[in-house]
């Protein structure tokens, strides 16, 4: 799924250098091309990491139940993503601010969830194979509001499995914040720094 959203962007970008080199005049041509060359670079480099994003979503919610229909999932897009600072429980403090300009997506798990480290394991591949394109990542562990007695396990897990990321344990904050329902979750904050999606692929707390 990835590599069909990726190949499609790829396509639309090469077809509309095309057109544009088409419409130019011949005189100025090589100096039309060098300038798309240089704009196709850009725009692929700024538009990939989304497309990324958005493949992975995709494939993640055709694989599982989403635990909130699609209208509440969108409820807060386009607002802008709360600001936000954690602890990461090995390296020091990320917030929002140390990613702009950059596709974010949080995840909020738990250290019991299965259905958590199956998608912990996509976002890891995710993130080893596009962090370099701008693609940030952050692990919330909501064990401190569920089952604050399994806290001490989300730093063993994270080593367990190698994750590359960031993983912070949740505050109160941060959940309210994100309005956060079940688990997993991916909240998804565009460059610009808004709310592009949330997305619940699990099960649903009353918490």
């Amino acid at each position: 799924m990835r590599l069909a959203c990726l190949a499609y962007l790829l396509r639309w970008e090469i077809e509309n250098s095309f057109a544009n080199a088409g419409k130019a005049r011949v005189d100025e041509s090589r100096q039309h091309h060098a300038v798309r060359r240089f704009q196709l670079r850009h725009e692929v480099k700024t538009r990939l990491p989304l497309a990324l994003v958005c493949a992975l979503l995709i494939a993640l919610q055709s694989s599982t139940q989403a635990a909130l229909r699609p209208a509440e999932s969108d409820e807060f897009n386009g607002q802008e993503a709360p600001a936000f600072s954690v602890n990461p429980v090995k390296g020091d403090a990320v917030s929002l601010k140390d990613f702009k300009g950059h596709p974010v997506l949080l995840n909020f798990f738990a250290s019991w969830c299965p259905p958590c480290r199956e998608e912990i394991s996509s976002l890891t591949h995710l993130y080893k194979q596009y962090s370099k394109d701008g693609v940030a990542i952050v692990g919330i562990a909501v064990d401190s509001l569920l089952t604050p007695e399994s806290v001490g396990d989300v730093k063993p897990l994270a080593e367990k499995l190698a994750i590359p990321y960031p993983v912070a344990i949740a505050t109160d904050k941060i959940a309210k914040d994100y309005h956060f329902k079940g688990i997993p979750t991916i909240a998804v904050i565009d460059k610009d720094g808004r709310i592009a999606k949330r997305c619940f692929t699990g099960i649903t707390t009353t918490k």
